[in-house]
């Protein structure tokens, strides 16, 4: 609830979110107007910058918008606790930062002051992958009009701050608002797109399969390692591996292998909304689905999957 100066590292993509930029950082020290400088164990922070309506603020000689993956930056500004769920069934947005291993929040308003004192102190692949994000959004914001642009990184990154609210509403209002966040469906087309291209050149049983799983793997790492994702290519490595290798394809034992990957990497994520929601869904498709469009007449039978798929899916979540 006080003042105080922090230094630390930032280890997200900053994102523009309804007017404040929003990331996480790695503390190294804080300091408090009373004492001197104290070091801090690597503990995280989401940090909140906001920024005045059409204005453009210099902090430090640089732009908020400017403010990279790797940055170690200098900032003073409100530490708080997030709120917790206030009444039975709310969001309980204090345990979501926790499962992420966050536990406090940093408010630095236009008054404040951020300082960058070095750069490209991240993990070297990842700074590498948010620098091709980056320069990909920065392309396709310069060659597309504003709507257009942000519908595009939606549906590529999940990035729904440029997204019109009108075009979110229609979205949410045709079911359709999964396609504005990364999931198993956008790791499918990236697949499917790989898979394709090294159709038409004729690379080879042994170069497709390098191929497609280079391509999961970089499109993971683009989506900053989203679990629904991470459970897509996984999934899908162990289906090339399978088919390459002439050995049986079982959904089941891939669906169980990527939950038990992802719960080893981090226990809290079977808490996790995304999660749920993920295996939930693609279990439903693979348990329910033979069994629905076996109660199609036959003459629907052919065509079913376009009503028992999304229906199945619907069921199960």
């Amino acid at each position: 609830g006080g003042k105080v100066t922090l230094q630390g590292t930032i280890v997200s993509q900053p994102l523009m979110q309804s007017g404040k930029l929003v990331c996480d950082v790695k503390v190294d020290r804080i300091q408090t107007k009373s004492r001197a400088w104290q070091r801090v164990p690597s503990e995280k922070v989401r940090v909140y910058v906001f920024q005045e309506e059409n204005v453009e603020e210099h902090l430090a000689g640089q732009k908020t918008e400017d403010l990279n993956y790797g940055d170690v930056l200098i900032a003073s500004g409100k530490l708080v606790q997030p709120k917790g769920k206030r009444n039975p069934g709310d969001f309980d947005y204090r345990q979501y930062l926790k499962y992420r291993g966050i536990y406090h929040l940093f408010y630095i308003y236009p008054n404040e002051k951020v300082a960058v004192k070095s750069s490209g102190q991240g993990n070297p692949v990842m700074g590498m992958a948010y620098d091709v994000r980056k320069f990909f959004s920065e392309i396709t914001r310069e060659h597309l009009f504003q709507r257009q642009s942000g519908l595009l990184l939606g549906m590529l990154f999940g990035e729904q701050g440029g997204v019109f609210e009108e075009d979110l509403e229609v979205f949410r209002d045709t079911g359709i608002a999964h396609a504005l966040s990364v999931s198993g469906f956008h790791v499918g087309l990236v697949l499917l797109l790989v898979l394709g291209f090294c159709r038409i050149i004729r690379a080879g049983r042994r170069g497709t399969l390098f191929a497609a799983i280079a391509a999961l793997c970089a499109y993971c790492l683009l989506s900053a390692f989203t679990v629904t994702v991470v459970r897509a290519t996984i999934m899908g490595i162990l289906g090339l591996l399978a088919y390459n290798l002439d050995r049986e394809k079982n959904i089941f034992i891939a669906l169980a292998a990527s939950a038990l990957i992802i719960l080893i990497w981090n226990p809290y994520f079977l808490f996790d909304p995304g999660f749920q929601l993920s295996f939930t869904a693609v279990w439903a498709i693979a348990y329910l689905e033979p069994w629905l469009r076996e109660l199609l007449p036959d003459c629907l039978y052919q065509q079913g999957a376009l009503l028992t798929v999304p229906l199945a899916a619907q069921l199960g979540t």
